[in-house]
């Protein structure tokens, strides 16, 4: 028997073979600065999406690869071969992601030169303080990193242990500025073994505030890096710890930190006793300095829905280390409070009628304190009457944020007992009044193209836009990088005034710190984003040196 498919249905059987077509990626590695190609390196290509298991191949004699059989979608790709350190196609700062390919159906991307650049080592010798070697002292290779906040830290690269004649050498490094640290591990674990050795960074100091810069260049070998460990009296602290909540001290789920309070940079110490039974501690083997002593509760609720939440509360107490132990250290859990509120949308409708309302999180991102340590977020889901609660708040500084899927919504108005609160709410207390807030839906879409000094298209730039004015409104920020064409689309950002900036390099949330900003203040593009707008810009790139 003959069928005939009608003709509605034998065009689509005919065109739904092109809307699933594969594509392919081709092009050649060479080592940076030349065009040498480079053989036997792995490629791999990193789809977006992380439910496809990512496709390998590997350069042939002439540094040529060619992947293929690729859904529609955006990549990035890495490669990986000894005496390089792993590296993403595009990438223009050795800890940013590379430049994002997007592959349309049946697409042959074409002629990528893949650039790599040699890794670099450092290398030396430890030793104590008459110049015999100290074996299995750990040797971290530490950069700069921007935390959310933009505040520098310092962050280990890679690391190894000293051999039997003290010494290390530390390789795959990508060209950059690094500190060295040298870490007895018996500050960690011991009481008794080289009590008074302590964590020391090159040329010979304890804080990474004076240290000094290592500079590795393309396939540096850096040796001579030599530090003799600083032996110092080490003292002790000794405190005890409260649960305001209670009124007795914790049992259960306590962890301890102490770190620098200028620099912030975390401090080994010896072994910890906690008594649970009275909440007395002491810390052993402390060297002299300023610090902040820190205590972490984790405590487990469940919460709406039958989720389990882990909560963290903080304690934070500063400590003067000087020439004797240190004593009657106070370090006190303050009671935490629940906020009650309520949601309404700008344009009149009803809260129940917003799309996707299930996977609507308000909640309160906690701002830097003076200690350099803040309390946990918090979040809470919204009610199909615009009611919430946020339980288990710690007392402090925050701020308001909102996640609704795609981002078509905003906090438009908040206020908390009777103060404008978009900037930042003070929770001191029991609230007295309910958190109203306004959700706004004039959001806007925002498109554009990064050209650099030649008007030719920059690929894999950072792209951020900053509110012209309101700088404490970490909600108002975008950021994105721009594809293989210079092309980048933004989330839908919030009507009001900015400023466009278009980074050639960029270390994480370096835009964050005003010293840093007030440098290209001036190369930042002002930006009106209209209600409800559709905007498509061309912003020029803003030369940076990696740090």
């Amino acid at each position: 028997m003959m069928y005939v498919l009608p003709a509605i249905a034998l065009a689509f059987v005919l065109q739904a073979p092109a809307s699933r077509a594969k594509g392919s990626i081709e092009g050649t590695v060479v080592r940076a600065g030349t065009n040498d190609p480079i053989p036997r390196v792995q490629i791999t290509a990193l789809p977006f999406d992380p439910s496809h298991a990512p496709p390998t191949v590997v350069t042939d004699a002439q540094g040529h690869f060619l992947i293929k059989n690729l859904d529609p979608g955006t990549y990035s790709l890495e490669a990986e071969r000894n005496g390089f350190a792993p590296q993403r196609y595009g990438q223009r700062n050795p800890r940013r992601p590379g430049t994002e390919l997007n592959l349309d159906a049946g697409q042959e991307l074409k002629g990528l030169v893949f650039t790599l650049t040699p890794a670099g080592a450092i290398s030396g010798r430890v030793t104590d303080e008459t110049g015999e070697p100290l074996v299995g002292i750990n040797v971290g290779i530490e950069r700069p990193i921007y935390d959310y906040n933009g505040k520098r830290q310092l962050s280990v690269q890679r690391s190894e242990k000293t051999d039997d004649r003290g010494e290390y050498r530390v390789f795959l490094l990508p060209p950059g500025q690094y500190y060295m640290r040298a870490v007895p591990q018996s500050s960690f674990t011991t009481r008794t073994m080289n009590p008074n050795y302590v964590a020391t960074y090159y040329p010979g100091v304890s804080d990474s505030a004076t240290a000094a810069v290592i500079e590795v260049g393309p396939g540096a070998e850096v040796g001579g890096i030599d530090l003799v460990l600083q032996k110092q009296q080490l003292f002790s602290l000794h405190g005890r710890v409260v649960d305001a909540k209670t009124g007795k001290p914790p049992v259960s789920g306590l962890n301890f930190l102490l770190y620098h309070r200028g620099s912030r940079s975390a401090v080994p110490y010896g072994a910890l006793d906690y008594n649970p039974a009275d909440g007395t501690f002491a810390v052993v083997n402390v060297p002299p300095g300023s610090y902040w002593i820190e205590a972490m509760l984790h405590t487990t609720r469940v919460e709406e829905q039958s989720r389990i939440k882990i909560a963290t509360r903080i304690a934070l107490a500063p400590v003067d280390v000087t020439s004797s132990d240190v004593r009657n250290i106070v370090l006190l859990f303050s009671p935490d409070v629940s906020i009650r509120g309520r949601i309404s949308v700008d344009n009149g409708s009803a809260v129940a009628d917003l799309p996707d309302l299930n996977v609507f999180r308000l909640g309160l991102e906690p701002k830097e304190s003076s200690g350099g340590w803040s309390p946990q977020p918090f979040e809470t889901s919204i009610h199909p009457d615009g009611t919430f609660l946020i339980e288990g708040v710690q007392l402090g500084d925050y701020r308001l944020w909102l996640y609704a899927r795609q981002a078509k919504y905003y906090l438009k108005a908040a206020r908390f007992e009777g103060d404008d609160v978009l900037t930042g709410i003070h929770v001191s207390g029991p609230a007295s009044e309910d958190l109203e807030v306004v959700v706004g839906t004039d959001i806007a879409q925002f498109n554009g193209t990064v050209v650099d000094q030649d008007r030719k298209p920059a690929s894999g730039v950072a792209v951020v836009l900053i509110p012209d004015r309101q700088r404490d409104r970490r909600d108002l920020y975008r950021t994105v990088r721009t594809d293989q064409n210079g092309r980048f689309g933004l989330l839908p950002v919030v009507p009001g005034e900015y400023k466009l900036f278009a980074w050639e390099v960029l270390e994480g949330s370096q835009y964050m710190d005003s010293d840093f900003l007030r440098k290209y203040e001036q190369l930042g593009t002002p930006v009106t984003v209209s209600p409800s707008g559709s905007m498509d810009f061309e912003a020029k790139l803003i030369p940076t040196s990696p740090q």
